[in-house]
């Protein structure tokens, strides 16, 4: 995982629906360089993101995407595949030994955005089901 949400301009997108025969549970979404950071939160929120499984954060991101009803798992550490098995393993409480050092006092959880971030080439879980 990236270090920091406002620098990154690629997000990886798993679908939270069970994969279905011949479709991808995951795809890359590249967004393009200088983009505003509402317009990235945008962006992430009409792609269907739910849950957004990152590194650091500004507080002021942060409260953009909550803003756009994507709840933000932070400070996280490790190998992409690894941060999302955890997570849907576990739920959020699980991402507890993947965070930073220094960020050991993880309070996530659903619709809880202290302590948590988005991505900077992250993890964005997304339904399938996009409800209009």
């Amino acid at each position: 995982m990236a270090p920091l949400f406002e620098t990154a301009r690629s997000f990886v997108l798993f679908d939270t629906d069970e994969p279905k025969p011949g479709r991808t549970q995951r795809r890359l979404l590249c967004l393009p360089d200088e983009l505003a950071i509402d317009d990235k939160c945008r962006i992430l929120h009409d792609e269907g993101v739910h849950v957004l499984l990152c590194g650091a954060l500004s507080k002021a991101s942060e409260c953009h995407l909550v803003e756009y009803g994507i709840e933000v798992h932070s400070f996280l550490l490790g190998d992409i595949d690894e941060v999302v098995k955890c997570f849907r393993q576990s739920d959020a409480g699980g991402l507890l030994r993947l965070t930073m050092p220094g960020r050991r006092r993880y309070r996530g959880g659903p619709g809880h955005a202290r302590n948590s971030s988005p991505c900077n080439g992250g993890a964005c879980l997304r339904s399938t089901n996009k409800e209009s």
